[in-house]
């Protein structure tokens, strides 16, 4: 497939991808745009629809790079080649690697996850930093958890930033939105485990047996776990603290305990 050439910032197409940074035009369009070899050959490789690619020839530099570009003409996907000035107009990265994707969003429903007998779920209270949801992303793809559940969190997964930082992984695992009455429900009929990660707690996160089915409830970095799930959980654990600090990054907190539980679930 023939790739159009940009060399205007001014081009509609580009005001477009200017736009997508915006989290309300996101919202509105059901779009967003994913930058780097990594990030989009994950989604490429997933259930996401890929509408559109637009590349710089000045910024590939690896052979990989040029390969995505011939894989997603293959597919048919409309092509279109920038200016390295509009294309750094375009790109969020200090470094870019010459790749910028358009895509639709997916949205995932508690429904329509299917489980086998032994899973883990993460659910995560008001997590703020793009960063730390990225971070926890990763630790759950590398752990073997099965989905990420978000309850009143203003994070928008289709963040740059948390496209980033989490490696593109973001668009391997379903994330799923829902509030806590309907989550609650959810893990009680899937006969979850409710285990709620606390600073409060007597219990350590190693001094316990995971059952087949565990559900770990994170809370967000400045306020922690609410009293909604603290107090209407199966149990309460912490992560011990021999430092002066009372508590770990979430992101960090995740990764332990997420670890704990694949090595209890695969015995």
């Amino acid at each position: 497939m023939k790739s159009k050439y940009i060399e205007s910032s001014a081009n509609k197409y580009i005001k477009e991808l200017t736009k997508l940074r915006d989290r309300k035009y996101r919202d509105q369009q059901n779009k967003f745009t994913i930058e780097g070899l990594r990030e989009i050959s994950r989604a490429f490789e997933s259930k996401y629809e890929i509408h559109a690619l637009y590349y710089c020839d000045e910024y590939l530099v690896s052979q990989n790079s040029k390969n995505l570009v011939k894989n997603i003409a293959l597919a048919n996907i409309p092509l279109t080649r920038l200016h390295p000035n509009v294309f750094k107009r375009c790109s969020v990265r200090e470094n870019p690697d010459g790749l910028i994707a358009v895509s639709s969003s997916i949205s995932f429903k508690l429904t329509e996850l299917n489980l086998n007998k032994k899973a883990t779920i993460v659910v995560l209270e008001g997590i703020e930093k793009p960063g730390n949801l990225g971070a926890i992303i990763r630790s759950s793809d590398g752990s073997g958890a099965d989905a990420i559940i978000l309850n009143n969190c203003m994070i928008d997964i289709y963040n740059p930033n948390v496209i980033r930082s989490s490696q593109g992984l973001v668009f391997k695992l379903p994330i799923i939105k829902s509030e806590s009455k309907s989550i609650k429900e959810w893990l009680v009929t899937e006969k979850f485990r409710t285990i709620a990660t606390t600073p409060r707690a007597k219990i350590k996160y190693n001094e316990i047996e995971y059952y087949n089915r565990n559900a770990l409830i994170l809370g967000s970095e400045s306020k922690g776990l609410t009293d909604n799930w603290i107090k209407n959980v199966d149990l309460n654990i912490s992560i011990p603290m021999s430092g002066l600090g009372d508590s770990l990054n979430v992101s960090v907190a995740a990764g332990i305990c997420l670890y704990e539980i694949a090595q209890h679930l695969s015995k």
